[in-house]
This record gives structure tokens, C-alpha cells and sequence, in this order.
């Protein structure tokens, strides 16, 4: 469930295809500096999970019962890969403006240039994800977007925190995969290049 897609094909390699489930969570949450995980307001939690071929299999149903037994929201997916696609795309998204820019996304949308910016880092996510044939739903696109459209917009990505913090983040693995991706694919990523700088030099200075 961690932000991502690269972590399929490693568990997929070293353990085979049958012994591994794709599974995603949308929850807009942070790490507080005591080290509790807080869920900051917003819409509810989408979990969801399944085979990676797409087919039901009873031990997918048989996580969902327990999960709901728990209290758990949650859904079997026939597409799982493309709604891991679908999240990979909106972190990267919001990861890759928050490296850069460093402000929540109200900030952001009450600039004169924050416009322009958005939908440039949306226009390189948006040609890497169609050239590896997982195109972003127009939902997805539209949820992110909303969020710096919007002036006094409190959202900010939970790597926002972390860059802020001083802590490791999840950027090499998410801006740099896509980066990696776009370079295999001869596109061009200049802005989610400059980001996965920014996330490289952050990293060595929280190394030392």
C-alpha cells in the first residue's frame, strides 16, 4: 500500500506473480513530530486491492471479509495495476510540486504563475503514464487539480511534511521512478527532472 508502483515488479521477481497482491489506499495523512500518524481531514479513505492479473480469487474475498470484520472499508479491484497507475500519477503530481515549490496548495493557486506550473507538471506525468499505457483517469486528474484551483485550499501532500521536517521521503522512489520511466521512453521531463534534484540534494543532507 506504499506510494509507488516500482515495488510490485521487485515482489513480483523475487517471490513470483502468484504470491503477489496489488493494493492502494487514498488517506491524506502525516507523520506528526512524535511520531504518530494523524489523518488530516478531507474525504473518506479508498482502500482497494486485487490480483494483479484482475481475476477474483477467494483469498482476495476472504482479506476483504476480514477487513470488514474489522471495521474497514474496502474494495476487491479487477484493475488493481491501473489504480496503483492512477495513484502513482497523482502523488508524483503533488510530490513534484511540493519539491519544488514548498507551500500548500492554496499558496500555490494564489500566485499569478501557479497555474501555468500545475498544469506543467500535470502535462510531463500525464505523457510518461500514456506512454507506459496507463493514462490517468480524468477523475484523478480533476481530484488533484481541484486542490490548487483553489486560493485558501489547505491541502498539502504528506511529503510536504517531510521535506519540512527534515525527514527521508518517499521522492526517489515516486518522482524518480517516473523520471526513470520518462528517460526509457524518450520524454521529455525537464520540471520532474529538476524536482528529483531537489529530492536528491534534500536526501543527502538528511544523510549527514
Amino acid at each position: 500500500f506504499q506510494n509507488g508502483i516500482h515495488h510490485i515488479s521487485i515482489l513480483v521477481d523475487r517471490f513470483g506473480p502468484q504470491r503477489v497482491l496489488g493494493g492502494k489506499t487514498f488517506a491524506n495523512c502525516w507523520l506528526s513530530p512524535e511520531g504518530d500518524i494523524t489523518r488530516r481531514v478531507g474525504g473518506p479513505d479508498q482502500t482497494s486491492f486485487g490480483e494483479l492479473s484482475g481475476e477474483h480469487s477467494t483469498r482476495c474475498e476472504a482479506i476483504h471479509r476480514a477487513l470488514a470484520a474489522g471495521g474497514a472499508a474496502s474494495t476487491v479491484s479487477e484493475n488493481i495495476i491501473g489504480e496503483l497507475w492512477a495513484k502513482h500519477f497523482a502523488f508524483v503530481v503533488v510530490a513534484a510540486i511540493a519539491a519544488l515549490i514548498r507551500a500548500p496548495a492554496g499558496e500555490i493557486a494564489a500566485t499569478s504563475s501557479g497555474a501555468a506550473f500545475v498544469a506543467s507538471v500535470f502535462d510531463e506525468c500525464t505523457r510518461v503514464a500514456d506512454a507506459e499505457g496507463h493514462p490517468a483517469p480524468n477523475d484523478i486528474k480533476e481530484r488533484v487539480s481541484g486542490h490548487y484551483a483553489r486560493i485558501g485550499s489547505p491541502y498539502r501532500p504528506s511529503i510536504l511534511d517531510d521535506f519540512e521536517a527534515g525527514r527521508r521521503t518517499e521522492g526517489e522512489h515516486t518522482i524518480g521512478d517516473l523520471v526513470r520511466r520518462a528517460d526509457l521512453r524518450g520524454v521529455a521531463v525537464p520540471i520532474l527532472r529538476a524536482a528529483l534534484c531537489n529530492v536528491q540534494v534534500h536526501e543527502g543532507r538528511v544523510r549527514k
